[in-house]
């Protein structure tokens, strides 16, 4: 598939989130993921060496990395509305891209 560079930060509250995980969806069924460093900074990988995300429109997910699966009752410390039931879009385009997500611990519901 046709992938572009997709670097960007994430911020809980105005903080970078450090150790984080960040997935892209493209329509197209194409994911690429990437983590968040101490600074929130991000890069997203495909496959191997292939960096980037496939090109359109992409749901983003971000959340909190397990070992393992979790029980039912695991309870992200990221609110639902940026993973399991993420708003969050990105539409990557060809040439480079960059994402930066302010998320907030209590988001307002829209």
């Amino acid at each position: 598939p046709e992938i572009a560079p997709v670097p960007g930060t994430v911020t809980m509250d105005g903080q970078p989130l450090a150790g984080k995980s960040v997935v892209f969806e493209s329509d197209r069924g194409v994911l690429s993921f990437g983590n968040t460093d101490a600074q929130g900074r991000y890069k997203l990988s495909y496959i191997r060496s292939a960096r980037g995300a496939g090109l359109g429109r992409n749901v983003v997910r971000i959340s909190t990395p397990t070992m393992g699966p979790t029980s039912p009752m695991h309870k992200d410390s990221i609110p639902a509305i940026y993973n399991t039931a993420s708003t969050l879009e990105a539409e990557v385009v060809k040439g480079r891209n960059v994402f930066d997500f302010a998320l907030e611990s209590k988001p307002t519901k829209k």
